[in-house]
């Protein structure tokens, strides 16, 4: 697995360094610059629109973010023709979204203000947020359109802020500046690192935040993984650190500028000085200056970063692989797989799609193909629902697989007939591949916002199986379901934050105890389930 790396040609750039960017969907980027300008992308093409709303000389932004939900729902494309971009008149796209009035973005800017617009270029509203600059704002994670967030400046504050621009309250006052924050998964928590210290603030509860050094010299950013509850932190001291209640962390030699983690948490993207590693994967060396800022894409498969000589970076993932006994799949670029005969070392099937593949089981950005290993020559092609946006998971079992986009759940048979559709109600972090799982029989998954609750479905119906939903005292992390027998002997095994692993019944039969706990301290969960 490794990265491909693309950039802007010098005429769509832009012409100071990029300090925001973000996804608008999995094939449409935002981004802004110490040029004023804002600049709307084609991450195929690498062509950027023009955007109408644009600053005066004397504000410069310093972050940008689109709206938790808006940036995750599928945008409207009407083909007009704009007049001309540098010297030429060419054909453009503009967007709408479907949904009006949640197509809002956040802008932060050298000034203290916190701006919001939406994609039609309308100032929606401007916030006075802090003395000096407003260094870096983001939504809220788990409320519903993005309905509030928080702010950092240079005066040391933390504050939080509601939609309409009222401050709710006001987190922290250092003295210091704040250079960088984010939420926890289920947005009861927030870090920021100011100095050589890194701060946790839990919010439902009114006590001191926890404090600590992270690095010697000056934290420049950080990123706090929805999965596992994990830290990233990055520092002048040329180290990036990976925070948990061990406080493991790997060095690098780099300064570091940026940081993101991908949210199934397979791989960290982080940016060195003029670097682009992939954990553990892929390392790359673009042309392009220093990276100031990076973003993962909705699909989590392309990452996006802002260079300071203006340009745009597009990388996506190739060469990702599959085996199933002497087969193996390896996607060679973004619309072809080749499969390969391990015995022979012959490539003996070349897959192509119309769209970019986003899944290797395989899922492309509009239809989803089944393929029979004895025939590869007929897929069974199933039409995607255009309005659900983009397959973020595919979880596999013996006689059905699970399709999960944004909004919704379905579950299908190998000869593409819908068994069933789950619509979920409560909004929070998409699912990944540690809080969703399928059996024959059963469909298990975590909550979306209630970490603690897991949830149980029968596959065929959609229907509530067995004694109901299951009930921890602590968040969940993984989940998992062995797949041998029938629902009689199907048992659920999970880990929870405190690293605890329990065993739970489908149906408890008068059993006194639903729940027992099975190890302390666990951290490997798929061992345990070949145990069951």
């Amino acid at each position: 697995m490794r990265l491909k790396i693309k950039l802007s040609n010098t005429l769509s750039s832009h012409s100071e360094g990029i300090n925001g960017i973000d996804w608008l969907n999995s094939d449409e980027v935002i981004s802004t610059s110490n040029d004023h300008l804002i600049k709307l992308w084609i991450t195929e093409k690498m062509e950027s629109l023009p955007f109408s709303t644009n600053f005066k000389d004397k504000i410069f932004p310093t972050s940008l973010q689109m709206s938790n939900y808006s940036s995750k729902e599928l945008l409207n494309k009407q083909t007009i023709n704009i007049s001309k971009l540098s010297s030429s008149n060419i054909k453009q796209e503009r967007y709408s979204n479907i949904r009006s009035g949640n197509e809002i973005f956040l802008l932060t800017t050298s000034d203290g203000k916190i701006y919001l617009l939406n994609l039609n270029g309308k100032l929606e509203r401007i916030i006075d947020a802090h003395y000096g600059a407003t260094i870096m704002a983001r939504w809220n994670n788990n409320e519903p359109g993005g309905s509030g967030g928080f702010a950092s400046g240079e005066d040391g504050c933390v504050k939080i802020w509601s939609r309409n621009g009222m401050l709710r309250s006001v987190i922290a006052q250092i003295g210091k500046p704040v250079y960088s924050l984010d939420w926890n998964g289920d947005s009861t928590k927030l870090v920021y690192c100011s100095g050589d210290e890194c701060y946790i603030k839990q919010l439902n509860i009114q006590i001191s935040p926890i404090k600590w050094k992270a690095h010697t010299g000056l934290v420049t950013c950080l990123c706090w993984s929805s999965v596992n509850d994990q830290i990233l932190t990055g520092g002048e001291d040329c180290r990036y650190r990976l925070w948990n209640s061990q406080g493991i962390y790997y060095d690098v030699h780099y300064g570091l500028l940026f940081l993101t983690i991908f949210q199934f948490l397979q791989f960290h993207g982080v940016i060195m000085a003029q670097c682009l590693l992939l954990w553990s994967y892929s390392m790359e060396r673009p042309n392009c200056g220093s990276i100031l800022c990076l973003s993962w894409s909705p699909d989590c498969l392309q990452l996006i970063g802002g260079c300071s000589n203006g340009q745009l970076l597009h990388a996506h993932i190739i060469e990702k692989r599959l085996i199933w006994e002497q087969i193996e799949a390896i996607q060679i670029n973004r619309r072809t797989i080749n499969i390969r005969d391990l015995t022979s070392e012959i490539i003996r099937e070349r897959l192509e799609t119309k769209d970019r593949i986003i899944r290797m089981e395989i899922a492309t950005s509009k239809q989803c193909y089944i393929f029979n290993s004895k025939n590869w020559n007929n897929p069974i092609v199933i039409d995607l629902n255009e309005g659900s946006g983009l397959i973020s998971l595919i979880r596999l079992c013996e006689k059905c697989f699970l399709l999960v986009d944004l909004i919704s759940l379905q579950v299908l048979n190998y000869e593409g007939k819908i068994l069933c559709n789950i619509k979920m109600l409560s909004f929070g972090e998409p699912f990944n591949e540690q809080t969703i799982t399928i059996a024959n029989d059963l469909l298990v998954l975590r909550d979306r916002a209630q970490h603690s609750l897991i949830h149980l479905f029968d596959p065929q119906n959609g229907r509530v199986a067995g004694d109901g939903e299951i009930q921890h005292q602590s968040n969940i992390v993984e989940i998992c379901v062995n797949q041998c027998g029938g629902i009689v002997d199907r048992r659920i095994v999970f880990l929870d934050i405190n690293g605890d692993c329990f065993i739970a019944l489908v149906n408890r039969y008068g059993a006194p105890e639903r729940i027992q706990k099975l190890v302390l301290y666990y951290h490997v969960l798929h061992l345990i389930i070949q145990l069951i």
